[in-house]
């Protein structure tokens, strides 16, 4: 293999043990299969090693490239203890990148959202994972908790585009506020939005700093438009933070207002 192409070592390993110079000691068809499924994987799930090792272990055998909701919330409440309609009835909007409190998928990466099937991809679990760390871990209850809290408030509106949040907020009283999840940056999984008292719209990336509950700083936002950034322990209290300032007040609907021209 050219020095001048990265490949992950799985992808190496294979290939070698394919074309191992002596032939019987070749890779057998059944474990280049099983290969493979680990590779698609990983190019898959990015996350961490805990993310495509819970993959690995539920849904293999053979490989299942997307899982219906159904599925995997019923693995999620065996592990946590929860009856499967609590799992469904929660985290349902917020796993199949539905816009809160309504029906309506904004996202591509969910395989497919119909009315009979309702299918999660590997690569929405992947997002998942990298917006709320291992939250299916049982180990880190605290991930699941936290991802419950945030999407069943009224703040929350999930991963609705930034046109989509503006045309939300105008009409809105100043201090209107919603949070809403962000793809462009790993360390920023949500961004802030709000119409300011003269009218403007301002976006501010949420950063998270750590996922590990007993950390002090686990969040972080920039202050105006300086380099520097105030830290905070949780969500709620970074909220709470702009609250007592008049940042903002309060949380945004799920609608827009139609207004009279």
């Amino acid at each position: 293999i050219p020095s001048e192409i990265s490949l992950p070592q799985s992808h190496i390993q294979l290939m070698e043990q394919c074309w191992d110079p002596v032939p019987s000691r070749r890779i057998k068809f059944p474990e280049i299969v099983s290969s493979l499924e680990t590779i698609m994987v990983e190019v898959a799930i990015t996350s961490s090693d805990s993310a495509r090792k819970f993959w690995m272990d539920h849904f293999t055998h053979p490989l299942q490239e997307q899982i219906k909701w159904e599925e995997l919330a019923r693995v999620i409440g065996d592990l946590h203890a929860l009856p499967l309609v609590a799992v469904m009835s929660t985290m349902e909007g917020l796993v199949l990148g539905w816009d809160h409190h309504s029906h309506h998928h904004n996202n591509a990466a969910v395989a497919s959202v119909g009315t009979e099937e309702k299918m999660v991809s590997m690569e929405r679990f992947n997002q998942l994972c990298v917006w709320f760390g291992d939250w299916f871990d049982v180990k880190k209850a605290h991930l699941f908790h936290e991802m419950l809290t945030i999407a069943g408030s009224a703040w929350f509106h999930n991963d609705i585009s930034l046109t989509e949040s503006v045309g939300r907020l105008t009409g809105r009283a100043p201090g209107t506020y919603l949070i809403r999840m962000s793809f462009t940056d790993k360390r920023a999984p949500m961004t802030l939005s709000i119409i300011t008292s003269e009218g403007l719209f301002e976006h501010k990336r949420l950063y998270c700093l750590t996922f590990d509950q007993y950390e002090k700083e686990r969040y972080a936002i920039q202050v105006g438009n300086t380099t520097q950034f105030k830290k905070y322990c949780s969500l709620q209290t970074l909220l709470d933070d702009l609250k007592s300032s008049s940042v903002i007040t309060f949380p945004c609907p799920p609608n827009r207002i139609t207004l009279a021209y």
